[in-house]
Order: structure tokens, then sequence, then C-alpha cells
């Protein structure tokens, strides 16, 4: 039988899931799970059911049944409620509830278009660091980045995000592969080594389909070439590929080869999302503007390490967050076309609950650069902090709807929307797998406890603040109204009188109390 449903059409004996006659690319489990449900759809499915059948039988976490379920609901867009497909009994199980039409599958049935057929989708693996020391990887990655960037702007060009590259570092990732789970018609893929202050890149371009490879090329000089080399690289895909595209390497602000690789290494250990790491990460972007006074980029990521700093009091913390205010303006004097300066400046402004200045900057960010998802993400978990959850999750939808294979504490934020809505079995859905993933993830962990209090559950909101307090001995009230400074009277109160509900401690906070998260 072909099910077809709405738009959708699944045909289980091809493994094919089709949206309006196009093929949506989802991973073999998501479609099994989906075929099951759809085949059960006249009783409620409980999870053990779906342990039994989808992964015979074998021991598995709560966290990765959500995550099958969650996945099969991007597929089909399920992500507003009430679900229009696949429903969530709290505590009970789920259920496909829409109406199916079951349709013999006949030999007339449309064959699904290749990828080459919508456009060219390309993405640019993590390059290997082949140096003896093998002591470059930061340069390894902070060169990908920067040519996923780059060839973002090509036209008729779709690039695969940071996120869904960097997932696949250290794995074997066969072309076809990429092809059949991801929608790739293209891999970009090589080495970087490095001697004393000459490097060697060695890159192949890869068609996925069937799986030749297309062109190839060695670049050899030194890290004051490296500029032009990436301006070099992209331009010679393009040509390749057949897509248009200008130079832009040194947008950011730099061709001062110093401060370029002081930014590789603080980026770095930003992406750590550590406190010892995003300390470390200041010191290379402090750096990077001390060789180049005219580095936007490095400015503006010194604003995102300083508000960390300060919403979590971590060791050498600013006692507010006028420096961070600073660091994020001055990013955006130097380059008034950068997204993220503007980004760094709306979620610093929203820890000050400034709302209009915030979502001026927000805005502004998105006019630059509309299919950034960090920026959609940010903006969306600083509209939660200031009290629009509604706001919030259109936002944070177009963020995953941009990048589904986003940092599991990205989910959080989807979670945090949902306890300011009082829908608190959706909140449970998201914050319970991102603990599971991160478990010292602090916003997670406060937000638990107030879902917990404020749905009477109070000896789970205590365990919860004693969870807070192993992971963050010196954790008080304080730091947590400082975390989620609502503006409004209304939901500054209910947040306070949760956490007080479930007894967190009310001394005051101690600047340098290093705080996980």
């Amino acid at each position: 039988m072909i099910y077809q449903f709405d738009e959708f059409e699944l045909d289980y004996t091809k493994f094919e899931l089709k949206h309006a006659g196009e093929q949506i690319h989802v991973e073999p489990q998501t479609l099994t799970l989906l075929h099951f449900l759809i085949q059960n759809r006249d009783q409620l499915i409980s999870r053990t059911d779906l342990i039994e059948t989808i992964w015979s039988g074998r021991t598995v976490s709560d966290w990765a049944v959500s995550a099958s379920i969650k996945a099969a609901r991007i597929a089909l867009g399920d992500v507003d409620t009430p679900r229009r497909y696949i429903r969530t009994i709290h505590g009970k199980g789920v259920r496909f509830v829409a109406h199916v039409n079951e349709v013999p599958r006949g030999a007339g049935a449309p064959k699904a278009k290749l990828v080459s057929d919508k456009g060219l989708h390309l993405i640019i693996l993590p390059l290997s660091d082949f140096s003896e020391r093998k002591q470059d990887q930061y340069l390894a990655d902070g060169i990908t980045e920067d040519l996923i960037n780059d060839l973002g702007s090509a036209k008729n060009l779709r690039v695969a995000s940071r996120n869904a590259s960097f997932r696949l570092q250290g794995e074997e990732a066969a072309p076809g592969g990429l092809r059949d789970k991801m929608g790739i018609s293209h891999v970009l893929e090589g080495s970087i080594r490095r001697s004393e202050n000459r490097f060697r890149i060695n890159l192949q371009l890869l068609e996925t389909e069937t799986e030749t490879q297309i062109w190839s090329d060695r670049y050899d000089g030194t890290m004051g070439d490296i500029f032009d080399f990436q301006d070099t690289i992209c331009a010679k895909i393009a040509r390749n590929l057949k897509v248009q595209f200008s130079a832009l390497s040194g947008r950011s602000g730099t061709r001062n080869k110093d401060a370029y690789e002081h930014c590789m290494k603080g980026r770095a250990e930003y992406y750590q999302y550590k406190p010892a790491s995003l300390a470390k990460a200041l010191t290379h972007f402090e750096a990077a503007t001390a060789a180049d006074q005219t580095y936007a980029e490095a400015f503006a990521y010194q604003a995102y390490c300083r508000t960390s700093n300060y919403v979590f009091t971590w060791p050498g913390a600013d006692e507010d967050l006028s420096v961070a205010e600073e660091l994020a303006r001055k990013a955006i004097e130097l380059d008034e076309s950068s997204a993220i300066a503007f980004a760094r400046l709306g979620w610093t402004l929203g820890f000050l609950a400034d709302r209009e200045r915030t979502i001026e900057a927000f805005e502004k960010a998105l006019d630059l650069d509309s299919s950034n998802a960090e920026v959609w993400h940010s903006y969306g978990e600083t509209l939660n902090r200031l009290a629009l959850p509604a706001e919030a999750l259109r936002r944070l939808e177009t963020a995953f709807g941009i990048d589904s294979y986003a940092p599991p504490s990205w989910e959080f934020a989807r979670g945090h929307s949902r306890i300011l809505l009082q829908d608190y079995d959706q909140a449970l859905e998201y914050l319970l797998p991102v603990l599971d993933r991160v478990p010292g993830f602090i916003p997670a962990r406060v937000q638990l406890a107030r879902l917990y209090a404020e749905t009477g559950r109070l000896d789970e909101a205590g365990e919860t603040v004693t969870s807070i307090r192993k992971l963050a001995p010196r954790y008080s009230l304080k730091n947590a109204l400082r975390m989620f400074p609502y503006p409004d009277a209304e939901h500054s109160k209910r947040f306070e009188q949760a956490l007080k509900a479930a007894e967190f401690p009310e001394s005051s906070f101690l600047p340098g109390s290093g705080l996980g998260a």
C-alpha cells in the first residue's frame, strides 16, 4: 500500500516519503517509525511498543525514543500544537491522528526525482589535519567554516550548515550515503598540512550520484597567502559547479594572518560551549583585535564571551554588560554589513530587558542575513527572555527549518517557550532530551525546576535544585534571576515564586563561582 495524507505520500516498499510529489530525505529509522504509527493509527502506541518494533527490544534511552518521534514530526512539518499528525498523550504513548487513504501501489506511480533535478546542494566536510604534530585542527576547522560561509553566498547553490558539516567530523562519509540521507549533490573534502609558516591544502570535489571526482587541486604557500587561496578555492569550485560567486574572504575585517589565526583558535574554543573554553576563546579574540584593531568579527565574538561570563558569573566576569555592549557596537561600527555583530548586540541587550532596542538589533541582523540559523535561534531565545514566547517560537521554528543539525542545547529554547505558554507536557518533551545529552546545561535545569514547581511536582522540583547545586554549588536565586531577567512583573513574579517553591537558595551570588553550562 501507499499511504496518503494531506499532501504527503509514504511508500514503504520503496522507502520513500514525498510531499507534493517531492521526495523528503529522512533517516531510515524515522521512516520505519512513521510507517509503524500509520499502520497502527487506530490505537495508542506505547514507548515499549516502539522499542520492541523499531529497536528490536534493545535497551535505548528515553531521549532516543523522543528524538525519533521528533525527527518524524520535523519531516512532516508537525511542529505546532495541536499536532496535526503525531500526537503525544503524556505518560501513555503516541498516536498518528490524521486521516489516511490506502492506495494499492501501481506501476504508474511517479518515480522519485534525482537530487540533481532539485538543484545543487554542497556539503563541505571538515578538513583533516595532516600536520606532523596534529596541532592545527583549529586552522583546518576555521578554513572549513570560512569556505562554508563564503560559498553560501553563491547563487543557485545550497551549502550545508556548519552544524551539518561538523557532525560528520572524523566519520567515514560515503558520497552516496550523503545523497540519500541529506539530499547532497556534491561533497568537498580535503586536508591541510602545515610545517612552520608553510602549508599545503589538498581538496577534491565529488559528485554523489555517480560517486566520482569532478575536480581536485593542491595549494602550497605561507599563512600570508591564506586569504587569496580561499578566494581561489571558492572561485574554482563555483566554476566547476557552474554557479555565480564573488570573492568575499576578508569580509570579516582582516587580512592580518596573526589576527586571523587567533580568531581561528578562538572559534575552536567558542564551539566547545564550556566555561574554561569560553575564557580561552575571549583571550584569543582579544589577541586578534590587538593584532588588527579593525577586525569586526573578533570584536563581536568578544561581546558574546563577555555576556556569557556575566550571565553565568564565571571567573573574571564583568560587573555589568556595558563592556559587552560597547564591543558589539564597535563590531557594527567597523562592519555595518555584519549580521553576527547585530545579533551579538541583540543578545546582550536582551539581558538588559530592553525590548525595543533588542528587537531592532535582531531585525537588522535578519535584514542582512535571513538564512543564518544561529541569528534566528538567538533571536528566538532572547524573545523568551523578553517574555514573548509566541513570537519566540516562530523565530525558533525558522532556525530549525534552516538547520536541522543544530546542537542539542538549542532545543532548550523551544522548551522555554512552552513553559512560558504553560504548555508543560510539550516543554518536557524538549527539556528532558536536552539534559539527557547535555547534563550540565544549567539553564535547562533551572527551567525544569520551575516547571515541576508550577505543576505541583515539588519533590521533583527539589531533586532538580539538588542536581543544580551539585553542578554549581554557589548557584542561587539571584543567579537565576540574572539569567532570566523577564521585563514584566507578571512573568518575573511567576518565575521567582516557582523557584522559591522549589526551595532555591536565596543567598547572594558570588562572582567567579564557575557555574557549569
